[in-house]
């Protein structure tokens, strides 16, 4: 009664009941109080308002084109997905198979972001002139089937281009080829990079991205695999490891819901495997890698599981020692507590502590049975390292630590021996000049044992399990890379945890081989034991020196 009650006063003021629908759905595409802006993470409250509008207006009144007929655009569950992410994440980048429908939905979205609000500053970049004249040319096909009124109540097209359009509220979309340099010097609400991996120079793309869009502005990345080492293989591994402030979103060739195993196997029969994995792959190991040489077992390493933590802790120096801090933003990751009298050791990659370096980390594990109990991974100073790393060790039993001496790593070995941590490991090194080996502190990394100790953890991976997520992310793009007569062993973006980890096989090895196994109470410096037993040893000392000798 009350609906029909407002219907008759709107008629009686000129807004008959089908302006009144036209302009309630109308509002229900663009409601005033939803907020699509450049915050960082936008809650999901208001994520789901987002979502509600969004697919109510792609249903509504978009059409899109199948052969022979033109249906309304009805989002798939990768689609939503997707979209989910680009409205809560200020930054995105989708790596995905060919032909799931994104250009359409980023069309869309382009011109659902335009016309919902003023001075919206719009930019898609593709790899070409014609892609660019293609992927606008979406967008304009959306505004042209829209219904007459949706196109009469919207903000008019007032300058339309080839490669821009133009609405009167002041909110443009602009799609062109990076080469041409579209954005360099613009300030943009929104920056859509349709296939990235394609484009001629990745890297000057981002130079002229990023500052556009560092002052409120959005980036969406999309694209199919190009192989792994590129900058756009370096941003999603970025994002997966958490190292950059993207979000990654994967979706393989099954994410069209009419592809099965039959269309499948038909593609596989028909192409070459580098071009299969490349085109429709299963995981983001195929796309990237799938046609490489990759280091690791990638099944192996598919078959690991990252596990929560007990809790993340805090190192902090103090005047007498190191002190542990439960800390939800700490870089040390505890799997397990140390057990009294167990053997551990360390291994550590040591890097020079920038914010936009690599990163320093290092492993605890149990010697006896080789299980991780403990990893730290963050960035700080190299003679700051040397605290955290005797904090760990002094936990776990007066460990062992394998510390890499390469480069920043001569700093950390130092400033651990002047924190009195003696327990290092020592190689044997054999000098030509020497008739027998020298023993120095610290592991040395040279392009002749490298690949023996990332075979040892090789092996180890296939018998036990790694609980750190960046590290599974590591292993799974490190690779073997032929470059004429040599052979170059790395990873990309980032190999410290690979590193770190095959150094701590190497300790265990090390720490067997010597028999330094389960350590007795007066070992651990600072517990009664020991010092009982340095209290002993200075009075004996004292003994020896009061005996007359003749």
């Amino acid at each position: 009664m009350v609906t029909a009650i407002k219907r008759v006063k709107s008629a009686s003021r000129g807004l008959t009941d089908e302006k009144l629908d036209q302009e309630l759905l109308w509002r229900s595409w663009f409601p005033e109080s939803l907020q699509f802006d450049a915050r960082d993470v936008i809650p999901d409250d208001e994520v789901d308002a987002l979502m509600v509008a969004f697919t109510k207006f792609c249903a509504e009144a978009i059409v899109i084109k199948v052969p022979g007929k033109r249906i309304p655009f009805i989002l798939r569950e990768a689609q939503l997905d997707t979209v989910r992410s680009w409205f809560k994440y200020r930054y995105t980048v989708t790596l995905k198979a060919r032909q799931v429908g994104f250009s359409t939905l980023s069309a869309a979205f382009c011109l659902w972001t335009a016309i919902g609000a003023p001075d919206r500053q719009i930019y898609m970049l593709s790899k070409k002139e014609d892609t660019s004249v293609a992927l606008l040319n979406k967008t304009k096909f959306a505004w042209k089937s829209m219904p007459a009124w949706v196109r009469e109540r919207a903000p008019s097209v007032i300058d339309k281009t080839l490669l821009k359009m133009t609405f009167e509220n002041d909110s443009f979309i602009v799609s062109g080829p990076t080469a041409s340099d579209p954005i360099r010097g613009e300030t943009a609400f929104l920056v859509i990079c349709d296939e990235w991996a394609s484009f001629p120079s990745q890297e000057e793309a981002w130079a002229s991205v990023e500052p556009a869009t560092d002052i409120g502005g959005r980036i969406v990345g999309l694209s199919t695999a190009k192989g792994e080492g590129d900058f756009f293989h370096r941003l999603f591994v970025g994002a997966e490891t958490s190292s950059n402030s993207f979000k990654s979103i994967f979706h393989p060739w099954w994410a069209v819901p009419e592809r099965d195993e039959a269309w499948y196997e038909n593609k596989k029969q028909n192409m070459e495997p580098w071009m299969l994995f490349q085109e429709y792959p299963s995981t983001p190991e195929e796309a990237f890698i799938g046609s490489g040489n990759p280091f690791f077992n990638l099944e192996t390493i598919r078959d690991m599981r990252a596990k929560e933590s007990l809790g993340s802790w805090m190192i902090e120096a103090t005047a007498t020692g190191n002190r542990f801090k439960v800390d939800p933003g700490g870089d040390f990751e505890v799997y397990s507590e140390p057990e009294r009298f167990a053997s551990y050791v360390v291994g550590a990659d040591i890097a020079q502590g920038l914010d936009h370096g690599d990163w320093s980390v290092a492993f605890v594990m149990d010697a006896e049975t080789g299980k991780i109990c403990g990893v730290y991974r963050g960035k700080c100073e190299p003679d700051y390292f040397a605290t955290i790393i005797a904090g760990i060790g002094y936990k776990y039993n007066y460990a062992l630590v394998a510390p890499e001496v390469n480069n920043h790593g001569r700093t950390t070995v130092d400033h651990l021996r002047r924190r009195g941590y003696s327990r290092i490991y020592r190689r044997r090194t054999q000098m030509k000049r020497q008739i027998s080996p020298t023993e120095t502190i610290g592991w040395l990394t040279t392009h002749g044992n490298k690949a023996d100790i990332l075979q040892e953890l090789s092996i180890w991976t296939r018998t036990h399990n790694v609980p750190h997520a960046p590290t599974i992310a590591e292993l799974k793009t490190f690779v073997r890379e032929q470059r004429g007569d040599r052979i170059r062993l790395h990873g990309s973006p980032h190999d410290d945890c690979v590193m770190a980890l095959a150094i701590t096989v190497e300790a265990r090895r090390y720490a067997i081989e010597n028999q330094v196994g389960r350590v007795s109470e007066d070992t651990v410096p600072g517990s009664i034991a020991w010092w009982a037993a340095e209290l002993d040893k200075k009075r004996k000392s004292v003994r020896r020196r009061a005996t007359p000798v003749f």
